[in-house]
């Protein structure tokens, strides 16, 4: 396993430093393009491999989608990852990863850290895909002129309303049902030479309310649907109630303990599955301060 860890503008060095991991996944918002220098010039100065995962918002008001051509969402969102590309071919960026989205439309303030939905603002799946295929076509284009990959993460079929660190749990008791892509369309992109990105959580998220046995069915099923077309994987657990949204919670000892799904002897078989796909590059997600902990228990699986 190519085992990586996740980092921001304000504590990458320091985690870098701790953890030793020589790949990282950086949270790279566009609109603080500014405040990573530091930190790529220290992964540039130790070899450090690094990719982005995208974030932004579109008019300042919006959560970005590739999946929503309505009042010009999608035609703006692609205008911000094409600056991200720009943005990850300067810094040595290897890859952009970002979430396609969904089929309705979603205020976001990332600042606040805060989702709603827009009222009466909704395209149907066969709108959504095309949208999705065309801008996700062009930005694949461009970003090849770059020797930048993209990869399209899974995405969950509701969002929290607020993600702040020490509050998403109590946001997804009030998700906001966004209708995120389905993992269907994104093996279909597979099939026409997209990579992906296969996050456990937002999987998860995609088959909400279900009795957990059923669940693992399903997400053992897109997994191995979707394991021939992905190139990163974001690993985490989420916690009840399964209602469609993620927790970011981990793979400790501790997690596994709160009956997070899937639960430990899910997770390793749900690991196997990628196992014959040596390229993957794995990435942990769980809360901010356990970061290094996981980091430290997914590398002792590839020893």
């Amino acid at each position: 396993m190519n085992v990586g860890i996740k980092v921001g503008p304000t504590d990458g060095i320091a985690i870098l430093e701790k953890s030793k991991a020589r790949f990282c996944e950086v949270w790279f918002r566009i609109d603080w393009k500014d405040r990573y220098q530091d930190l790529f010039n220290y992964m540039r100065k130790k070899e450090i491999r690094f990719g982005f995962h995208f974030w932004g918002m579109v008019d300042n008001t919006y959560f970005p989608n590739l999946a929503f051509p309505s009042l010009n969402i999608a035609e703006k969102t692609y205008t911000l990852l094409h600056e991200t590309v720009d943005e990850a071919y300067k810094a040595g960026a290897f890859y952009v990863n970002f979430h396609p989205e969904s089929q309705r439309l979603v205020n976001l303030n990332l600042d606040a850290c805060e989702i709603s939905l827009v009222p009466n603002q909704e395209v149907n799946e066969k709108e959504s895909y095309e949208s999705l295929l065309k801008y996700g076509t062009l930005l694949k284009q461009y970003a090849q002129t770059k020797n930048v990959e993209i990869y399209l993460e899974t995405v969950p079929s509701y969002v929290p309303s607020n993600f702040r660190e020490k509050e998403k749990e109590i946001g997804r008791l009030t998700p906001v049902h966004s209708k995120g892509i389905s993992n269907k369309v994104l093996a279909i992109l597979g099939e026409k030479g997209f990579s992906l990105c296969f996050d456990i959580g937002h999987v998860t998220g995609q088959y909400p309310h279900m009795e957990r046995d059923d669940l693992f069915t399903h997400v053992l099923t897109d997994a191995k649907m979707l394991a021939p077309y992905t190139k990163l994987f974001h690993v985490n657990t989420t916690i009840e109630p399964l209602n469609g949204t993620d927790s970011h919670h981990g793979i400790l000892d501790k997690d596994f303990a709160e009956n997070v799904f899937p639960n430990k002897t899910q997770f390793e078989i749900l690991m196997k599955v990628f196992a014959p796909y040596k390229n993957i590059l794995y990435i942990p997600e769980p809360q901010q301060e356990k970061m290094i902990e996981n980091y430290k228990r997914l590398s002792t699986l590839s020893a």
